[in-house]
């Protein structure tokens, strides 16, 4: 017969293991959705312990992979589909991504989803202890970590990758080329038949030639620009700076943020240069912004700039080709976030407050109709429209170093580069 000895008789070693072993359970392990980026590494090795190996109930056919290394210049996965800075589970990003007809899925940093179609960029397997972070929808499954993605798989051949298109006809590519809203590389915009939504390298080109234009480019899967010369020192980039797939046809590339890939017409059958279309949002039919038929308690506030020094939401969720200022402040209220903002005609974005510095500007510099509601103002480039369910917006300014008032003899030292496969500090 086994006799069992009370605590007080237990070696001390033991005694301390026991003792540890009855906190751990009232550890609460429900605060991993309000952890700051900064935070992350050092919450995350007492994390650790807390998280259950749960194996997501997932779509038929899609499997885990294991975790992969990711770098934010040059991703693994090349389509980036949303971040949740609250609901982020493997089971919604893999919806996500399935919907969107990607055969790849990852979870990133507790709250990033990635697709995609090819594992790209040097893309490999790391240690399934790399992949650390807890998703912050579901804290007992792992959403990778700061440079690591926990990757899933639908089963499906992946279709052929998309290629800068060589030609169209006689337009030949010049490749990939910078440009900025402020001073355009080819100064001259103009909507392609069929709008934004058909934005193609044939649409795009086909355009300008009958307006005799001998430069066209694409640039940010919706945008077709031309001109006579290449301006304002724009100069060629690497192919993988324009890496987003056309609007109007997924198997070529239309350029990128702040890129173009650029088309020049070898031909000599130009006609005479005439004005072309009208360039859709800011120079078609006024829009207006929504101020009646809104979610109970919601209201406009103002156009605001984005991207000035970063996004000033936190949330962003996947272009909508059908979107509307209703759906919009509808998706984030009924995710519990207090803003709403529109940009660009397509995209939603949801938060509490404003970050990075945004600033108020004129009602018309958002000028851009909704892709589901032409007449309803849905920002701009850089521009949101937001809408608030508090009747206020609380903003953040741009975030800096702290120096001063640092504790004990702690000081700051310098901001320091952190390889993409090797932890500064394990």
């Amino acid at each position: 017969m086994v006799r069992k000895m009370h605590p007080t008789l237990l070696p001390p070693i033991l005694f301390r293991l026991v003792a540890l072993l009855a906190i751990v359970p009232f550890v609460n392990t429900d605060t991993s959705h309000i952890l700051r980026r900064s935070l992350y590494p050092s919450r995350l090795r007492h994390l650790r312990f807390q998280q259950r190996d749960v194996i997501p109930d997932l779509l038929e056919g899609w499997t885990a992979v294991g975790c992969y290394t990711d770098n934010v210049a040059a991703r693994t996965l090349t389509f980036v589909g949303y971040t949740d800075t609250k609901n982020m589970t493997v089971d919604n990003c893999v919806n996500f991504c399935n919907t969107q007809n990607f055969v790849y899925a990852g979870v990133e940093y507790g709250q990033e989803c990635y697709c995609g179609n090819v594992i790209s960029n040097g893309g490999t397997t790391a240690l399934d202890s790399d992949c650390s972070f807890p998703c912050n929808g579901n804290a007992n499954e792992t959403c990778g970590a700061g440079g690591r993605l926990n990757l899933y798989w639908s089963g499906a051949v992946p279709p052929a990758a998309p290629v800068i298109a060589p030609n169209n006809g006689l337009w030949i590519s010049l490749g990939c080329y910078n440009d900025s809203p402020a001073t355009r590389t080819l100064t001259v915009p103009t909507a392609v038949l069929g709008g934004a939504s058909n934005n193609s390298v044939q649409s795009c080109t086909d355009t300008y030639f009958s307006s005799g234009y001998p430069l066209a480019g694409v640039e940010y899967s919706r945008e077709c620009y031309c001109g006579t010369a290449i301006a304002n020192d724009g100069a060629p980039t690497p192919p993988g700076d324009c890496p987003m797939v056309c609007s109007g046809n997924s198997s070529e590339f239309c350029g990128g943020p702040n890129r173009l890939n650029v088309y020049n017409y070898t031909g000599t059958d130009l006609p005479p240069i005439t004005a072309p279309p009208v360039e859709g949002g800011g120079g078609g039919s006024p829009v207006f912004p929504v101020l009646s038929d809104l979610q109970v308690g919601w209201s406009y506030n103002a156009c605001w700039v984005d991207n000035a020094h970063g996004r000033v939401f936190q949330t962003e969720f996947p272009d909508n080709q059908m979107l509307t200022v209703q759906g919009c402040a509808a998706l984030c209220s009924s995710k519990n976030f207090s803003l709403a903002g529109l940009e660009y005609s397509v995209q939603c974005f949801c938060g509490d407050n404003l970050v990075q510095g945004s600033v108020k500007v004129p009602d018309n510099e958002c000028d851009m109709g909704c892709s589901g509601n032409a007449t309803e103002a849905c920002g701009g480039r850089d521009r949101l429209s937001v809408y608030t369910s508090t009747g206020s917006v609380t903003t953040f300014p741009i975030p800096t170093v702290q120096t001063i008032d640092l504790p004990g003899n702690w000081h700051y030292s310098r901001c320091l580069a952190e390889p993409g496969a090797i932890r500064i500090f394990p």
